[in-house]
């Protein structure tokens, strides 16, 4: 019975193999029309890595990273820097800065806006009592207000080295640079894109006497998807040259044969 089956199976690819050299132009046809096919659905694909594929999500200290990631953040954060030459932060130009660099990381796309910390974010506060004894808090940065005096640049100050949240952690100790931190959403992340929009902003806020910095995973992934398309236009590029070199090689062969 094996053998049985076995010379049919080998009767029928000789008789395919025949066929095929029978009708090379309806083979070639065909072969024509599944490339054509996949040619049009080629500028629909999209090389996309998902950091959460790569964990294991069976483990339990992997259940427990997807069930607390929402609150408190993944492993796809973006970390800004603003740093000044001279001086401290405590000026109003560098406080524009880092305002404008928060609006924009927070308005960058797959950004979790509920994670976004920065000194001039709006959940960044100075929490006091009033007059009555009650608690009261108000943002450390007023967008609204154009100019501060050093009295109040020096308050300012003096808050935020009180404040144990905002001073070491989104301040320097030396207070000559503040970060921006963002929060990206987990599954809902363009790399290129969102590094495309990154790069555009950091060149928005390059002033003379400030530093900008930024690091974190998606950076990181970004950078190797702008190596991976140079590489292919590289690529393309030797393609093309070995291809016009082997052209005028082929043609000065049949010229030398006829």
């Amino acid at each position: 019975m094996v053998s049985s089956l076995r010379h049919r199976v080998t009767h029928n690819l000789h008789q395919a193999e025949e066929w095929i050299f029978r009708n090379p132009k309806i083979v070639l046809s065909l072969v024509l029309v599944v490339t054509v096919l996949f040619g049009i659905a080629l500028p629909k694909l999209r090389v996309f890595t998902d950091f959460a594929d790569l964990l294991p999500q069976n483990h339990r200290y992997i259940k427990v990273y997807n069930r607390l990631k929402e609150n408190f953040g993944g492993a796809n954060m973006i970390v800004m820097a603003v740093e000044v030459e001279q001086g401290t932060i405590f000026n109003d130009d560098t406080l524009k800065i880092i305002h404008s660099a928060t609006q924009g990381v927070d308005e960058l796309p797959g950004v979790n806006h509920n994670l976004v910390s920065s000194l001039t974010h709006r959940t960044a506060r100075k929490v006091f009592l009033d007059d009555q004894g009650g608690f009261a808090s108000e943002s450390y940065y007023d967008p609204l207000k154009p100019s501060r005096s050093v009295s109040e640049l020096e308050q300012l100050k003096k808050d935020v080295i009180a404040n144990p949240t905002i001073y070491g952690l989104l301040v320097s100790p030396d207070l000559k640079a503040a970060l921006i931190k963002a929060q990206l959403n987990e599954g809902d992340i363009d790399y290129p894109t969102t590094f495309a929009a990154l790069q555009k902003l950091r060149g928005e806020l390059a002033k003379p006497g400030h530093h900008i910095y930024v690091t974190g995973n998606p950076v990181l992934t970004g950078w190797v998807y702008t190596a991976l398309l140079n590489f292919e236009w590289v690529t393309r590029f030797s393609g093309r040259i070995w291809g016009d070199q082997a052209c005028r090689r082929l043609e000065r062969a049949q010229c030398a044969w006829f």
